[in-house]
């Protein structure tokens, strides 16, 4: 049986969640098709994720098989990335193949990958110059090439993404299993207060400038009056968007954290992110899956599922009219609105979906070894 070791940072979100459901196809164990071959596998990362996360792994309540979890701080700000390499190393002394996800985890992998002579496979998410403020880079952009350089094979969250990081990398979508909503529709829209003939519009977004929300808020404020604007999440831009007129005066609420997405997904009637940019963000593929119509900022990998007209309306970045434009639109017709969701459920399963997108993994960790 091949050793594939995981490595991530600090994420529980998107990421977190796709390596688990990635470690738990590898293995096996996965809630749908297995992996061509049973591989043995480990997960390094942060301690804590809590035994939601690892269900299904070796050792976690009933479990005695499948993936193993081994906490290793690897970097998230840094952190001791000489300690993680050491425990790294120990780990990937036997393994075939590595999986990284992340740039700075890719950096330290790849130094471990080239200790041991171990093909690594490095996934990057999101782009070097997230921006922490408007003009704050986070991550020097040359970090993309150094970790390209190093890795035996990259994939690409976007093709934004792909291109920047040269031959070596390829263009897969990042997948996850999407959760059922445990709650009726009703239920949870009348626990928000909304009306059976309002239109609810759902963004779910960490509240940071990225995100570009003060953009809905504006939107907002031109939409008719029985459109109804909710946004989960929690995040430092919190208290600017408590000050938007939008936000003050009731025409968006402000959710917080929540842990019941899919419940607020299967309830909404349009999903929407107007983010400066995104690479394929997790929230419209599961609005996709659940067959809401989506309206999108025209960037990164958000148009590889947001298409105007066929799965829903993509607006350019920063265009709070063109924005206000889309969702009006789409509220005013339930017909387009069942039309693009029900089309943007096909484009999820075609190619955005574990079943589409986890073989296709497994096929490179295979030509690397080759």
């Amino acid at each position: 049986m091949r050793k594939a070791l995981l490595t991530l940072g600090p994420s529980t979100g998107g990421i977190g969640r796709h390596v688990r459901d990635l470690a738990l196809f590898l293995a096996g164990d996965w809630a749908g098709d297995g992996a061509e071959e049973r591989w043995e596998v480990t997960v390094a990362g942060p301690g804590g994720l809590g035994d939601g996360w690892m269900r299904g792994f070796a050792g976690h309540g009933d479990t005695e098989t499948g993936p193993r979890f081994v906490p290793v701080d690897v970097p998230g700000r840094w952190g001791n990335a000489r300690r993680a390499y050491r425990e790294l190393s120990r780990l990937a002394a036997d393994a075939q193949v590595v999986h990284a996800h992340g740039l700075r985890p890719g950096l330290v992998t790849c130094a471990v990958g080239r200790r041991h002579g171990v093909p690594v496979v490095v996934t990057v998410h999101n782009r070097a110059n997230v921006y922490r403020r408007e003009r704050t880079l986070v991550l020097p952009p040359v970090t993309e090439r150094l970790v390209a350089a190093g890795a035996s094979a990259v994939i690409a969250a976007s093709p934004d993404l792909a291109r920047a990081l040269g031959r070596k990398a390829r263009m897969i979508p990042v997948p996850t299993q999407v959760p059922s909503a445990r709650r009726e529709r009703d239920d949870v829209r009348r626990d928000l207060g909304i009306g059976s003939a309002e239109i609810l519009v759902l963004a779910v977004a960490r509240l940071h400038p990225q995100k570009r929300l003060q953009d809905l808020a504006g939107a907002a404020l031109r939409l008719p009056a029985d459109v109804r604007v909710v946004v989960a999440g929690e995040g430092p831009a919190r208290a600017e968007l408590e000050a938007t007129q939008a936000v003050q005066s009731g025409r968006v609420e402000l959710l917080g954290h929540r842990d019941d997405i899919p419940d607020l997904v299967a309830a909404c009637d349009v999903a929407v992110l107007c983010s400066a940019w995104e690479a394929i963000p997790l929230f419209l593929r599961e609005a996709a899956a659940a067959e809401k119509p989506l309206v999108g900022t025209d960037t990164g990998g958000i148009p590889c599922l947001v298409e105007s007209g066929v799965t829903g309306v993509l607006v350019p970045v920063g265009d709070v009219h063109a924005l206000a434009d889309a969702l009006t639109r789409l509220a005013e017709d339930p017909a387009a609105r069942t039309r693009l969701g029900c089309a943007a459920r096909a484009r999820f399963e075609r190619d955005f979906s574990p079943h589409a997108t986890f073989p296709r993994i497994e096929a490179l960790y295979r030509e690397v070894l080759a």
